[in-house]
């Protein structure tokens, strides 16, 4: 069966070959395409330093569709354009998977998994990283975007002469199932989402020195604040 449902996610990439290939962003085709269930792209970023993805390397993955689940596919994260995207064997070149198709996908690195769904942010479906399920929940968008070269004069020491990918992250919480609520990185914004734990969130960040950018920290936070709310 597990064999079956490779060949199958596999097909569903090779039939993005007879698909035109985008050159910029924004001639880019939409994902609705009828009848298709993955699109091709190359050069995007040309002469950006880093990369789009998440990841250098795509990565064994898992992946549920709306057709079913599967296995040990080559996937990665498109940090930049929100989407899933997948390699196959056959292929040079990478494909991206339409989002209306994803539910949710799987990768490991270093032996940290990371777990992707799909919830509505802003009434947009989005990739989060699932962190934390409980009474307080916790997800994360990652997000890279193309900081522009700054070419200044002879005598400007800070000058970048390329243009390159950064990366940040959003951090949203849920209390006991409701709306997705962004939680600003700092401090006070923390204590003002959870006022009731004003006094023992104040002594974990200080005793524990947390921090905000880094998701693993922000998981340990969050299923602390679980544990006062038992």
């Amino acid at each position: 069966m597990n064999g079956l449902r490779t060949i199958v996610f596999a097909y569903l990439i090779m039939i993005s070959q007879s698909m035109l290939r985008a050159q910029t962003v924004s001639d880019l085709p939409t994902l609705n395409l009828s009848g298709q269930s993955v699109i091709t792209f190359d050069g995007r970023y040309e002469g950006v330093k880093g990369t789009y993805t998440l990841f250098e390397e795509f990565r064994p993955g898992k992946v549920e569709l709306v057709s079913g689940k599967f296995s040990n596919v080559l996937i990665n994260y498109d940090a930049y354009g929100d989407n899933l995207v997948a390699k196959n064997a056959q292929m040079k070149d990478a494909v991206m998977m339409r989002k209306d198709m994803v539910l949710s996908f799987g990768l490991n690195d270093s032996g940290e998994e990371y777990l992707f769904i799909k919830r509505n942010v802003s009434g947009k479906p989005t990739f989060l990283l699932d962190l934390v399920r409980d009474s307080i929940s916790l997800f994360c968008k990652i997000s890279k975007t193309i900081k522009k070269a700054n070419v200044g004069g002879a005598y400007n020491t800070t000058e970048t002469r390329y243009d390159e990918f950064i990366i940040t992250k959003t951090f949203y919480v849920s209390k006991r199932g409701g709306e997705l609520i962004e939680m600003q990185k700092f401090k006070k914004a923390v204590l003002e989402t959870f006022p009731e734990y004003e006094d023992q969130l104040s002594d974990y960040i200080k005793k524990n020195k947390v921090d905000y950018k880094d998701h693993n920290q922000m998981k340990l936070l969050v299923e602390y604040i679980n544990t006062l709310r038992k």
